[in-house]
């Protein structure tokens, strides 16, 4: 029996805020903290590269507070063009956020004032960044394509995944692995029952009619409390292949 494989298990939450302006997330909250990481890059003016001011960051620990947390940054380096780095992997500001009990959903943006008295934003355009836990948010508990009974050119997917209650909807899109012209088809799993503590989504009895290609591969998309979230397995994408079954998934 084969096994997908979920990235990040085992490792601390990090939230990555990159200068191509991406969010991030991985890994789940370790001892009650998680770690943000954020580009200058994403809000600093060319004209303030030379010295930069300081950078202000807010977050509201939803559901535990309305209000929220100000952390302020002094940037103790000029900002040189040829160190633009999309990763994030050069010049970044980090810091470690306290995460209070039974917060599950975290709110963010930034703020930054230049030299000539202009206020900057990094809000998503006044939206603001909403951030959860794919890994405290939901498990693939079964992913399997068959053959179907009346064709072997085509064959059935089905899924099963299990979330926290907060969770409002699961949609997952697929397409075959070797096939990445094919564009992506979104289906809207069925919600098949919950518990105080879980919801279970499924594709249904009949699954979802595929090619009967070597694999697919799929991300699941889901929102919570009116936000929409994507579990892209940190970028890796979730793989399945034909008459693979899994009960779990291993690391």
């Amino acid at each position: 029996m084969a096994s997908l494989i979920r990235r990040g298990e085992g490792q601390g939450a990090r939230i990555s805020f990159t200068a191509d302006f991406h969010e991030i997330v991985s890994g789940r909250p370790l001892n009650g903290r998680c770690r943000v990481r954020y580009d200058p890059f994403r809000i600093v003016p060319a004209s303030d590269y030379a010295r930069p001011t300081p950078l202000t960051m807010y977050v509201v620990f939803h559901p535990v507070a309305d209000a929220a947390k100000r952390y302020v940054y002094d940037i103790p380096y000029p900002l040189r063009a040829n160190l633009w780095d999309p990763a994030g992997q050069r010049l970044t500001i980090n810091q470690w956020v306290p995460l209070p009990d039974k917060c599950d959903e975290l709110e963010f943006w930034f703020s930054y004032e230049s030299r000539a008295r202009r206020k900057v934003w990094d809000s998503d355009y006044g939206k603001n960044f909403w951030i959860r836990f794919p890994l405290n948010d939901l498990h693939v508990d079964h992913a399997e394509i068959t053959s179907a009974r009346d064709s072997g050119q085509s064959g059935q997917f089905q899924v099963k995944i299990s979330t926290v209650p907060a969770i409002d909807t699961v949609s997952i899109r697929w397409r075959p692995i070797h096939s990445s012209d094919v564009g992506r088809h979104t289906f809207d799993l069925l919600a098949e029952g919950s518990t105080d503590s879980t919801k279970v989504w499924t594709t249904g009895s009949k699954g979802i009619a595929v090619p009967l290609a070597p694999s697919l591969v799929f991300d699941i998309l889901y929102t919570a409390k009116g936000h929409l979230y994507t579990d892209d397995n940190e970028g890796t994408w979730y793989v399945v292949g034909p008459d693979t079954i899994t009960g779990s998934i291993a690391q």
